[in-house]
């Protein structure tokens, strides 16, 4: 999934004169005719804002600390929507590790006769405040309006850490052109890595003899690494529909240390392999040292396993214990809060997701059930980069449990999952089994098919007017979506939003739903609803949409061009069936014709329809079994849902009949 793109120059042998590197893309208050000018990007209607530069150098300073510069301008096109000119930077000022200075920004206009106004800010417009181990800095850009241009420098000191700031390339906003500049003594070896989809207008990595025209205060080095990345008119990255997550695509470059120079001059190796990864994970004692028996977990496994025959019905009841009644703290981790994490979690009935993981592999292994930790990354966080070992790829744990029934993926996040399904969030692909101090790579994905079904029953009325009969049966992954919504909210508001549609047209007379207890169980929901302007009239004529309830009204793909793939969470099968009596006095003037639209051999959506007397049936089918598709298929997926859109929007038209007039 993620691509990494080669150097074109690698570690070239070369000795450059300081000053051939040290003229910069941008200059503080310098803006040029060209990007007063600039008010559109290219095949992006959506911008509020378009980066001009964006500007970074890191490299250490004679102390050891890293120092990280950026200098960025940004034309503003929307003043109302775009969320640059309110800016936040934050430090971590645990024991000074960071420090925020050199802080400036401007605001630049230019009236119809080309003159132009600057409004600075000055030190009182800095707001700085401290978050738990954080310093928050806040501040506002003034007098912004359309065609501003803002921009705003700083510098980052990290004290005696060898680390190098990650730099993005792609915003949620289209970039003109992104730079970052990187300078390594070379008593210090990093790895590099490339990610994103784009290839680079520049990558280059050569050797010099000075310090490139950085600042006199770079580390004393004899020979310097410098590092050089351009990307050109980049665009945006937003949260689209059906993206795992925008850092999976996002083009930028990482730096990992993996050896240095000792002051004696010997080298010091520290590259690790996942090897390395899963051998320390058995020293950590808030991973491994947290899977130990005692007597807590051995009673509860006895408890709660009493009477059981099977290792299939005892795993199930101990899943279901630590769903259920160990509550979920909202959080994500690998680990333990602390040493007595897990011991704590279990008497206070409260934990992060490792926790309520450990819990269950504790009581599993009391029973004598064969169980692994599995480690991934949720899905919003992105991919796993196989590339860079690091637990920093992590950031939740899961189960695999072995069993004469089969092997599960267990998650026991909350009581929504059944056993043996995953929380929405756990689906990424990739995950590592540790097996002692052994590991393996495995797939992550929904197992189990996913499908929701509604059948409508509606007595049509002359009027216009209807009394309709929904019912809603959810299964697999649907079900603990619609789940998830009900938890979240109020009922009666999941009925009149998530279910209508917010449709005002449309008067609940009563509303219930089943199984909601019960995760292993189809989810249902059942409505009574009443419709004043269900259909509408005009002379004789009558237009009604079979749809109105659950019309698909708008295209989840609405942008033109997008330029990284398509995920679904999960396949499915989504079906609707309305069955439609038409009032006495009317005659069917039209109906749309059955049809059936192919994606792809896994992907389909087919309508039918017929008349049978004064009854219309119309069902529909959408099967996807699809949930990958590549960048280059993104406009057939375009066009099969705005063929689906237009479907949902067809009428059935009704005529009153000569002997009724």
């Amino acid at each position: 999934m993620i691509k990494l793109f080669p150097p074109l120059c690698i570690l070239a042998l070369l000795i450059f004169n300081s000053s051939a590197l040290a003229d910069r893309p941008i200059s503080w208050g310098n803006i040029s005719n060209q990007e007063w000018e600039i008010m559109s990007f290219e095949d992006d209607e959506e911008a509020n804002a378009i980066i001009l530069t964006d500007f970074g150098e890191s490299y250490f300073d004679d102390r050891g600390n890293s120092i990280f510069k950026r200098h960025i301008r940004i034309k503003i096109l929307d003043p109302d929507n775009s969320d640059f000119t309110d800016v936040t930077l934050r430090v971590f000022r645990e024991d000074r590790a960071q420090n925020l200075s050199s802080l400036q920004a401007q605001t630049f206009n230019r009236d119809e006769n080309g003159r132009v106004t600057r409004d600075r800010l000055g030190r009182r417009d800095f707001n700085s405040e401290r978050s738990g181990s954080y310093e928050v800095t806040r501040f506002s850009f003034p007098n912004v309006r359309e065609g501003s241009i803002i921009e705003y420098t700083y510098q980052i000191m990290t004290r005696n850490r060898f680390r190098i700031q990650d730099w993005y390339f792609q915003w949620h906003e289209p970039v003109l052109h992104s730079e970052y500049r990187v300078l390594i003594p070379h008593q210090l070896t990093f790895q590099t890595y490339r990610v994103g989809f784009m290839p680079f207008d520049k990558d280059e990595t050569v050797q010099l003899g000075s310090n490139a025209g950085f600042y006199p205060d770079t580390f004393p080095s004899t020979i310097s690494v410098y590092h050089r990345f351009i990307l050109n008119n980049a665009p945006a990255i937003r949260n689209e529909s059906h993206i795992s997550s925008r850092n999976n695509y996002r083009n930028r470059v990482e730096f990992t240390l993996s050896a240095y120079l000792e002051p004696n001059g010997r080298p010091r190796n520290l590259t690790q392999s996942w090897d390395d990864i899963s051998e320390r994970l058995t020293d950590i004692h808030r991973f491994d040292g947290q899977m130990r028996s005692n007597r807590d977990t051995r009673e509860l496994a006895a408890r709660l396993t009493d009477g059981l025959g099977t290792d299939f019905e005892k795993a199930r009841a101990l899943y279901n214990y630590v769903a259920r009644e160990v509550n979920w703290n909202n959080r994500y981790s690998i680990f333990a809060s602390d040493r007595n994490g897990v011991r704590d979690a279990l008497r206070n009935n409260s934990g992060n997701s490792a926790e309520k993981a450990i819990i269950l592999i504790n009581l599993l292994r009391e029973t004598g059930i064969e169980v692994n930790p599995v480690l991934i990354n949720v899905r919003n966080q992105g991919y796993i980069n196989w590339a860079n070992p690091s637990l920093e790829n992590f950031s939740h744990l899961l189960l695999k449990v072995y069993l004469e029934d089969g092997v599960f993926l267990l998650d026991p996040l909350t009581s929504d999952i059944p056993f043996g399904m995953l929380y929405p969030s756990s689906l990424n692909y990739e995950g590592m089994v540790v097996d002692g101090d052994k590991w393996r790579q495995i797939g992550i994905d929904a197992q189990l098919g996913s499908a929701s079904q509604t059948v409508a029953i509606a007595n049509l009325s002359e009027d216009g007017s209807v009394d309709l009969q929904l019912q809603m049966r959810y299964s697999g992954y649907e079900a603990i979506a619609q789940r998830i919504l009900l938890r979240n909210g109020e009922k009666d508001t999941y009925y009149r939003e998530t279910l209508l549609g917010n449709n005002p047209d449309i008067e609940i007379i009563s509303a219930d739903t089943q199984n909601l207890d019960q995760p292993e169980e189809t989810l249902q929901n059942r409505l009574e609803l009443k419709s004043e302007n269900f259909a509408m009239i005009s002379g004789d004529m009558m237009y009604v949409n079979p749809f109105m309830v659950t019309q698909t009204s708008r295209n989840p793909f609405s942008n033109r061009q997008r330029n990284f793939p398509v995920e679904f969470l999960y396949g499915l099968e989504n079906m609707y069936s309305i069955t439609l009596q038409i009032p006495e006095g009317f005659e069917v003037d039209y109906i749309p014709e059955s049809r059936t639209l192919q994606l792809s051999d896994n992907t389909a959506f087919l309508l039918q329809i017929e008349q049978m007397g004064n009854i219309i049936q119309l069902s529909t089918r959408l099967i996807r079994n699809d949930v990958f598709f590549e960048a280059e298929d993104y406009e057939k997926n375009r066009a099969f849902y705005s063929d689906i859109v237009a479907i949902n929007e067809e009428q059935i038209i009704l005529s009153r009949s000569t002997a009724s007039r």
